[in-house]
């Protein structure tokens, strides 16, 4: 088989191989970690804290790989977030897994 075909086939096999792919969408990861801040600021709302609480600018280049199980990912994400005016980007570490058919957010 030449190179070409190689190739070819190669290009061919990438999206049906992505496709069989069970990690959540990055839409599913972002949207789990904006859970997180809304449920944090609920709480601070609702009189259990008075600590200035950090506010969720942005959540960009989320990165998951599969860990220990076929529905347990080790995910990485680049999270902006704001407090008293001042920004800041951190690269995070987080778990995602599925619980009861429902995606879920770890540490």
């Amino acid at each position: 088989m030449t190179h070409f075909k190689k190739l070819a086939a190669l290009l061919l096999l990438m999206p049906l191989l992505a496709a069989c792919s069970n990690a959540p969408a990055d839409s599913i990861v972002e949207d789990l970690i904006r859970g997180q801040y809304e449920q944090a600021h609920s709480m601070m709302a609702n009189g259990h804290g008075s600590v200035a609480m950090p506010t969720l600018e942005n959540v960009d280049g989320v990165k998951c790989r599969s860990e220990d199980g076929e529905e347990r990912y080790r995910c990485i994400a680049d999270i902006t977030q704001s407090i008293d005016g001042n920004s800041e980007t951190k690269t995070v570490n987080f778990l995602v897994y599925k619980y009861n058919d429902e995606w879920a957010l770890g540490s």
